[in-house]
């Protein structure tokens, strides 16, 4: 800022052409660019509220800036006016970039809101002993048997045969998680089933499925009520796809007809994660288009807000 400053030395004066019309000038020309740039950074700071500190500094400056200027050569002249040209630049980008705020929209304040537990990337945790359970719906069981405990199912499974099932645990469904040695006891007694009949009569084996959003799919296209033919059509669609993944079904999200809604995220129900790994990194082609997936989790389903109704 001018200000009343150190002269030039001798030697620096006698070798110029700076005389005192010039010197003048120059100065004037000085002055009125910082007179600019000083209206131009109260300009911006009217639009925030700025500490005590801050205004006080500000104030200081603009009153050192008014106070009449001593001897000045060329050289501080050049750099004060590089340094006010600088600033003045670099303030009037940042008014340029200071648009009108507008309130934020549902989606956008949700996602502000997101806490350090939920990860943007698409990802769905699945514990690894997953790979080695089942679930059995129970079949004709007498209420004797449905009271068995944990150790009783354990031992009637493997009994005359050691199966390789460690544990059993009757969930609040009625339906019983076994938990095996391995993976590949899980896919040995899913082929061979001939242990269900401790079950009763009609008891089977449920597949837990892992679900995967397909997004952006016309609702008039896919039937869910004819599962088989749904699925048929995606395999269609996709060469290789049957060989990768085994659809276990497909389905609609609840609110899709509810609204009446043309367009929706398709949940397409796989048997393990590492199928619906392959569906998130390959996509999922209909309609001659390829679609984005994702794993579904609890953070899929929106709480709708009250301007939405």
């Amino acid at each position: 800022m001018p200000r009343e400053g150190p002269s030039c030395p001798a030697s620096s004066l006698a070798g110029s052409q700076w005389s005192a019309s010039a010197a003048q000038t120059r100065l004037e020309s000085t002055t009125n660019t910082l007179n600019i740039a000083i209206k131009t950074v109260n300009n911006f700071l009217s639009g925030f509220t700025v500490s005590t500190n801050v205004g006080n500094a500000w104030k200081r400056v603009q009153e050192a800036a008014k106070k009449p200027a001593g001897h000045w050569c060329p050289d501080a002249t050049e750099a004060v006016n590089k340094a006010i040209n600088d600033g003045y630049t670099r303030i009037e980008a940042l008014i340029k970039a200071k648009v009108p705020t507008k309130p934020p929209t549902y989606a956008e304040a949700a996602s502000s809101q997101r806490g350090p537990g939920v990860q943007a990337q698409r990802e769905a945790y699945v514990p690894a002993r997953r790979q080695r359970e089942i679930v059995v719906a129970g079949g004709t069981e007498t209420l004797e048997e449905k009271r068995r405990n944990g150790r009783e199912l354990v031992e009637d499974l493997n009994k005359g045969e050691k199966r390789g099932i460690l544990a059993a645990r009757r969930l609040p469904s009625g339906d019983v998680l076994l938990t095996t040695e391995s993976r590949e006891t899980k896919e040995r007694l899913e082929k061979d089933q001939s242990w269900l009949n401790a079950f009763g009569e009609g008891a089977k084996v449920k597949r837990r499925a892992c679900v995967v959003l397909a997004h952006g799919i016309r609702v008039d296209q896919i039937d869910t009520k004819k599962q088989a033919e749904a699925i048929q059509a995606l395999y269609g669609q996709n060469p290789g796809l049957q060989a990768k993944a085994e659809i276990l079904g497909v389905a609609w999200p609840s609110k899709v007809f509810r609204y009446g809604k043309r367009i929706s995220p398709l949940y397409i129900q796989v048997a393990e994660p590492e199928q619906a790994n392959r569906l998130i990194d390959d996509g999922v082609v209909w309609d001659y288009q390829l679609h984005d997936c994702e794993p579904f989790t609890g953070e899929c389903q929106l709480t709708q807000c009250f301007r939405c109704y």
